[in-house]
């Protein structure tokens, strides 16, 4: 395993074609989400059949798609509301707060209320497979992770029994084209239920740190908090609807968001070399044979501190005026065909979860304690 940590290294290994993700998304598929190897190796395949192409692009227009966002997240933002609106007045950890609310929101919006109301363990499922992820992708044995075992096959079985009438679209359309028009053959009775787990995981994975990580260091700076909840006031008001232009003159929130994933992501990309490679990578000759595998990790450059100063400072502000090398260092989502396809409607849903409940902000400015105690 090769890591290339060089910037400068970045635009000629992703641009080279014969250093795929697929195959490494294939292992992940299997490994992680137990898919059937016909299955990944369609779906993965590196010349793919027709059906897996189309199958592809349904993610463009169904959850990249500015039209589709906004959707997603106008119902996202109905679905906070009412989850907020549910919380006993009790005290509970930050953690165990934005878990509830971005799971519990988002899967409602993504996968349907029915999946949600018949499956009242979903979540906790949801949370000991996530903890187990990183030792699925590392190949541990599924019979050395019993209950992330069991977690997932629970999570699994609850996305197969839902019918799928008040998912959001880009998951019927997905398990429809599964189901009508690949090959059977190439098909496991639970393979569209473990494409839908794909999403299910993804969707979370993002959201939920970056929710949490965004309210704790705002709350942990009373400027930043203050000057997030002036601007939220101004532009926002006591408005029911959130227009997009409206959120969008929201800097400081938007700002605030993007210095916590600056802090808090860690994108890791991996290429495998499906031929011999010899590349030329700043003047000096790499040579990586069939199966090598590239590991790139762009996460490293939001540390730079000649790019970002004080780099492992939270400065809320620090993205309302960033630079050109800011912008074009900072990938939170990966980068290239495989960034995050989820990454408009994941930020959109954090600031959302950020200004949801009018109310809560100000219960939080009077019950605001010591994060460092």
């Amino acid at each position: 395993m090769t890591f290339f940590v060089s910037p400068k290294s970045y635009s000629v290994l992703l641009k080279h074609k014969a250093l795929s993700h697929k195959p490494a998304f294939e292992e992940i598929a299997q490994k992680a989400l137990d898919q059937s190897r016909a299955f990944a190796s369609y779906t993965q395949a590196l010349v793919p059949e027709v059906p897996a192409v189309h199958y592809g692009k349904l993610v463009h227009p169904h959850l990249q798609h500015s039209a589709a966002v906004e959707v997603l997240i106008k119902k996202t933002l109905l679905q906070q509301r009412r989850v907020l609106s549910t919380f006993p007045t009790q005290r509970m950890s930050l953690l165990s707060f934005v878990q509830q609310c971005i799971f519990e929101s988002g899967t409602r919006v993504l996968f349907g209320d029915t999946v949600v109301d018949h499956n009242p363990t979903l979540r906790q499922a949801f949370q000991t497979f996530d903890t187990s992820f990183p030792l699925f992708v590392a190949g541990v044995p599924s019979l050395l992770l019993p209950s992330a075992s069991k977690a997932r096959r629970s999570l699994v079985h609850a996305l197969d029994s839902n019918p799928g009438a008040d998912a959001a679209t880009i998951i019927q359309k997905r398990t429809e084209a599964v189901k009508t028009t690949f090959p059977t053959n190439v098909v496991a009775p639970l393979d569209a239920a473990k494409e839908s787990l794909a999403l299910l995981w993804a969707a979370n994975a993002n959201s939920i740190p970056t929710a949490f990580w965004s309210l704790f260091y705002l709350l942990d700076n009373p400027v930043a908090w203050s000057t997030v909840r002036d601007e939220v006031r101004e532009h926002l008001g006591k408005s029911i609807d959130w227009t997009g232009d409206q959120l969008g003159k929201c800097v400081f929130l938007a700002s605030a968001v993007d210095e916590a994933l600056r802090l808090s992501a860690s994108s890791l990309m991996m290429r495998v070399a499906t031929e011999d490679v010899n590349l030329n990578v700043e003047g000096s000759h790499v040579h990586l044979a069939k199966g090598s595998k590239v590991m790139i990790f762009p996460s490293l450059g939001h540390f730079d501190d000649a790019i970002f100063p004080q780099p492992r400072t939270f400065q809320f502000d620090r993205f309302v005026q960033a630079t050109s090398a800011q912008l074009e260092a900072f990938n939170p989502f990966g980068m290239g065909v495989t960034m995050c396809p989820g990454r408009n409607f994941a930020k959109n849903q954090v600031k959302r979860h950020r200004l949801g409940h009018s109310n809560l902000i100000d219960r939080f400015d009077r019950s605001r304690c010591s994060w460092r105690s």
